[in-house]
């Protein structure tokens, strides 16, 4: 449920759609607002293949690497990446962004298994599912954060002005989620 809102005009409307779709996600219809930014850029490393064990190259990809009889859900199976972890012999895993990569059943797993997630350990994810929280402990560790407003005051009008003093484009999210949910 993010939204953006690209001007002052359309903070309103975005706020009360991003609060309904908290509100029945996650019972919470509490949101953060945050400076959008329109290009970022990461590294990927993707685990893929076609219905037949195929690989499939796609020219974008930094780097790629082919496993066999993947299925389109198969990257949500914890216990069948684990397999194939331990049957290839690796050491860790990066499951990639958001899904796997934030749950923490997933870190137990493979931690059980003796292999090593890439990622944070099991009880930081846990505190991350918070986003206003995991943004506070980011400040308070003096890790750089996007501009933005987490606070408690949730009243239109609060939103509002903190949306024209964080910026636009402006992204809009509800505070709770994350976790591999």
């Amino acid at each position: 449920g993010m939204k953006l809102a690209w001007k002052q005009e359309d903070v309103e409307e975005a706020l009360a759609s991003a609060q309904r779709e908290a509100r029945a996600a996650f019972g919470d219809e509490r949101v953060l607002l945050e400076r959008f930014i329109t290009r970022p850029r990461h590294i990927e490393v993707q685990v893929f293949c076609d219905q037949h064990g195929n690989g499939v190259y796609l020219f974008e990809r930094d780097c790629s690497v082919q496993r066999r009889h993947q299925k389109s859900e198969s990257y949500l199976r914890m216990e069948r990446l684990v397999e194939a972890a331990i049957q290839t012999g690796a050491h860790a895993v990066h499951p990639g962004y958001g899904f796997l990569s934030e749950n923490a059943k997933f870190a137990d797993t493979l931690r059980a298994a003796g292999v090593t997630l890439v990622g944070p350990p099991a009880a930081a994810m846990l505190s991350m599912g918070d986003k206003k929280e995991a943004k506070s402990i980011m400040e308070k560790a003096g890790v750089p954060v996007v501009p933005g407003y987490h606070g408690s005051d949730q009243s239109l009008e609060r939103l509002v002005e903190e949306a024209g003093r964080v910026g636009f484009p402006l992204l809009i999210k509800a505070v709770m989620g994350g976790g591999g949910k």
